[in-house]
């Protein structure tokens, strides 16, 4: 009973984190992820966890010292949603395994120190073409691996995974720039492309495919004929997808009643489904982690295990959330901060719609991780870069939009003075 009252809580902050988010509350979004963090903790004491009570206090004491710094593009950032999920995704994590917890720990700081130094030019400032550089020379050395991955200290880095969000930023370059970066953004992002289809990275060829088409929606004049072509182009590829692997695609309709081929974990899912308590035990299911597929992409089944219904509604709500602040602030970017703002979007809500899509059998889409939700260390780096990036151009477009409300209200001379969170 403890445990559910402690989930029961963590959803309410959770949900509150989020509000909070859209409404441009950031520094108190910001505190009731870390509060939500901090319950975790306690839940993961609860269920006997050290690793993962040691986790998830790291993430909440981190989450309050950086609202507590009061920066003040923050105010509007969404980081309060993005620390939900790090939260859910590292408990998860380290609970139901309780190794790995310091390289984990690791690796994220490592992550955030790396984007602090480079990633930060790389991804807001630098010419589009120096991202779209460095992307595809990731995919260079997955490629020469033979692999499609890179061995780095032990972690199996997956090289499309991780030249995503750059190939996103040069795929932002390409609509925008002229002459001759054009051709050379144009022939990068081609290249990029084949290698992915060489490498037989599907999934991460359509999520580049999604921020190039919602690129040219948003840059064309005429977006409802713009969103037309972009609907048809898609039925195309999913029908020429079908032609071409017609076996796959059988498989993938046998897969409800191939209970014990193909669609082991489609059942087995829907197994913890019908078995979960609506606010869960606190445990993740450890029969879930006895297929390869379920600690990366069947990660919303220990979810819903652990917490019960907010397994999944507090995920889908927190991906929501961020989607919403970010279309609110496009109207207040300038057009280089639009174009980074969806194809960054794009990422985090493509992985999480695609992730949905595959794991309830509703589309035969390649299947993504759920943002963090996942055991990737590859998918802990790129989205963990994409959304950062993410909050900071939404954040620093909210700002602007701030100053210019109270300047109406505020003699020029006060307007910087004013406190940012209240």
């Amino acid at each position: 009973m403890q445990a559910q009252l402690i989930v029961l809580a963590f959803s309410l902050l959770g949900a509150a984190s989020c509000a909070l988010a859209v409404i441009r509350r950031g520094g108190a979004s910001l505190l009731a992820g870390s509060l939500a963090a901090a319950l975790l903790a306690l839940l993961a004491h609860e269920v006997d966890s050290l690793a993962g009570t040691v986790c998830c206090l790291v993430v909440a004491l981190a989450a309050a010292m950086l609202a507590l710094a009061r920066v003040p593009w923050m105010r509007g950032a969404p980081l309060g949603p993005l620390v939900i999920l790090a939260s859910m995704g590292i408990y998860l994590r380290c609970v139901p395994v309780g190794s790995g917890t310091l390289e984990l720990l690791a690796l994220l700081g490592l992550v955030l120190g790396l984007y602090l130094i480079a990633g930060r030019e790389l991804l807001t400032r630098a010419p589009r073409l120096d991202a779209a550089t460095v992307g595809v020379g990731i995919l260079a050395l997955g490629f020469v691996g033979g692999t499609g991955w890179i061995r780095v200290l032990g972690w199996g880095l997956d090289a499309a995974l991780l030249a995503l969000p750059l190939l996103a930023v040069g795929a932002t370059g390409a609509f925008r720039a002229s002459g001759a970066e054009r051709g050379d953004l144009v022939v990068a992002l081609g290249a990029s492309a084949a290698v992915l289809v060489l490498t037989k990275s599907y999934a991460e060829l359509c999520l580049l495919l999604a921020v190039i088409a919602a690129l040219y929606v948003l840059n064309s004049p005429r977006r409802g004929h713009a969103l037309l072509v972009v609907v048809a182009g898609a039925a195309m590829i999913g029908l020429l997808g079908i032609d071409l692997m017609e076996y796959r695609f059988l498989v993938w309709l046998s897969a409800p009643r191939d209970v014990y081929g193909s669609g082991f974990d489609l059942n087995l899912f829907y197994e913890v489904l019908r078995s979960v308590t609506p606010l869960g035990t606190g445990v993740p299911d450890v029969g879930t982690l006895l297929t390869s597929d379920f600690p990366v992409i069947y990660t919303l089944g220990q979810a819903v295990s652990a917490f019960g219904v907010p397994g999944i509604a507090l995920p889908v709500l927190c991906v929501a959330s961020v989607a919403a602040t970010t279309v609110r602030a496009l109207p207040v970017l300038d057009p280089s901060e639009q174009a980074l703002a969806v194809a960054l979007g794009t990422i985090l809500v493509g992985c999480a719609l695609g992730n949905l899509a595959y794991v309830f059998h509703v589309l035969p889409v390649p299947s993504l991780p759920f943002p963090f939700l996942s055991s990737s260390a590859t998918g802990l780096i790129s989205l963990t870069v994409t959304c950062v990036a993410l909050a900071e151009v939404v954040g620093m477009g909210a700002l602007r939009s701030l100053e210019g409300t109270e300047a109406h209200d505020l003699p020029a001379a006060n307007i910087h003075s004013t406190r940012f969170f209240s």
